[in-house]
């Protein structure tokens, strides 16, 4: 569970320690709350009897003068118990009729964030720093789940705030040297991740994007350094950080040689096993992929995720009969899973398997209404089955859904032109070469569409470009090729 506010200033962002965060709030109470129900639900919470302060919480009246203050703590009760559904519950209730209560959005971010419903959390962080703008633990918090949307921008302004607030914070220190390192800007990531690991030696995310950046920077000295100062235990997870670095740097060799090096340390541990995997999967090692994906399922036979990834590894080697049967497993594992269907259908699909791929398809749809590229592919299939009409509201669907879906673009114009719509087909073929000025096909279709037009000279220069990617197309598949026969296997 990630750790529950209850206090304020910068060391409450870093959460409680124990059961005592929940009553760091209690030098703030009022005097009239002395023996009354709310300083019994502290003292319960103080002995570490969660439980029972939890209903002591619950039990003050309405008409109670504590009765707000009650439920504020009893919904810090529940989420330290873990009991995150009913923790909402009390927490919309409070915010309701107390909708500046700060501790109260805080502590409802935290837990919608729980429910790793981050678009929902971070209107609540936005409101505290808002209430509370000199406290760092609002702008971290507001940048964590930022961070996590993919608006690395924001979340590094609401970041630089807290470091305002709190320079010497190493929490601080961690995030922004965090995003650095996540971005690949290595060297300027290691003085903040210095200062959050002197902080805390023993911290292994510290400790591990520290390790990395130097191994990044070509820095054995230092790599060796804090290599030097962890525990045995923790040797293996920094090690693989560091292979995940030298990948993103480009080294590729020494970076899969880390990260097989933690796997083989821990054969039995499935993170470690699954991290490898997945690394092997990313870098286009499609057998090296598939027999860590294997061992990651001796380990866990139930792991949909696991299942489907590994059918991915098979589809992109090339092996479709054995990659549908992980698509099959992975969607009796996970039947509700949209991406096991979804994959489910492309497998079945290059086996001709027409009517039971439309099938996987139409059923991802319905666990994710409007996706674009599931609508794509269902207009490909009725395109293949020449029902054209069909396929052109399809392709109109996803672009309703994703107007930047090019691939859906690409074959609406391809329709188009097919029907001698020369300058539609010619419209979108233009929107789809300002996404993909390299489309080599829509450099082939546009040369027709203005063939047709009587463009002559502008359709030569189209052809002209598409012969050129072609031709760079062959030398890509050729190097492909000769990495698929010959992989640098770590």
């Amino acid at each position: 569970m990630r750790r529950l506010p209850t206090g304020s200033g910068s060391d409450a962002s870093r959460g409680p320690r124990g059961v005592a965060a929940i009553l760091a709030i209690l030098w703030l109470c009022p005097a009239s709350a002395q023996e009354s129900a709310l300083e019994r639900g502290f003292v319960l919470a103080r002995e570490n009897r969660l439980e029972e302060a939890e209903r002591v919480f619950d039990s003050i009246p309405v008409a109670s003068p504590d009765y707000w203050q009650g439920r504020y703590y009893s919904a810090v009760s529940k989420a330290q118990l873990k009991k995150f559904a009913p923790a909402r519950e009390v927490l919309s209730l409070l915010l309701a009729r107390h909708p500046d209560h700060k501790d109260g959005r805080y502590l409802m971010g935290m837990v919608l964030e729980e429910f790793q419903e981050y678009s929902a959390a971070e209107p609540h962080f936005r409101r505290y720093t808002q209430l509370s703008p000199k406290e760092p633990r609002g702008w971290l918090a507001l940048g964590r789940v930022l961070e996590i949307q993919g608006r690395n921008e924001e979340a590094l302004q609401a970041w630089k705030q807290a470091e305002s607030l709190a320079p010497d914070d190493p929490s601080v220190s961690l995030r922004l040297g965090g995003l650095d390192y996540v971005q690949g800007r290595f060297r300027e990531a290691i003085p903040r991740l210095v200062r959050a690991w002197q902080a805390n030696t023993q911290d292994p995310e510290a400790a591990s994007k520290l390790a990395a950046c130097y191994a990044a920077t070509h820095d054995p000295a230092n790599l060796s350094a804090v290599l030097a100062g962890l525990p045995e235990e923790m040797i293996p997870e920094v090690e693989q950080e560091i292979g995940l670095a030298l990948l993103r740097a480009g080294a590729e060799r020494e970076g899969f040689s880390y990260l097989a090096r933690g796997a083989e340390a821990r054969p039995k541990d499935w993170k470690l096993q699954r991290t490898l995997a997945d690394a092997l999967l990313a870098g286009g090692l499609f057998e090296d992929a598939r027999k860590a994906y294997e061992r990651c399922l001796t380990l866990r036979e139930d792991d949909a995720d696991t299942a489907l990834r590994l059918g991915r590894a098979l589809y992109e080697d090339r092996r479709i009969p054995e990659a549908l049967d992980r698509y099959e497993q992975a969607t009796r594992l996970s039947p509700l899973s949209t991406d096991a269907w979804f994959h489910r259908g492309i497998a079945l699909r290059a086996l001709a398997r027409v009517e039971e791929a439309r099938k996987a398809f139409e059923r991802a749809l319905e666990l994710q209404p409007g996706s674009a590229e599931i609508l794509y592919n269902l207009g490909i299939l009725a395109d293949q089955a020449g029902k054209t009409g069909r396929a052109e509201a399809l392709f109109l669907q996803a672009l309703h859904s994703d107007a930047k879906h090019y691939s859906a673009r690409f074959e609406l114009a391809r329709l188009w032109i097919g029907q001698e719509k020369w300058g539609a087909g010619l419209r979108e073929i233009d929107q789809v070469l300002a996404q993909s000025p390299d489309h080599a096909r829509a450099h082939y279709q546009r040369a027709m569409s203005l063939m047709r037009l009587g463009r002559t000279q502008e359709a030569g220069q189209a052809l002209a470009r598409f012969q050129e990617l072609e031709k760079q197309e062959r030398e890509k598949r050729k190097v492909v090729e000769r990495r698929a026969l010959e992989p640098a296997r770590p």
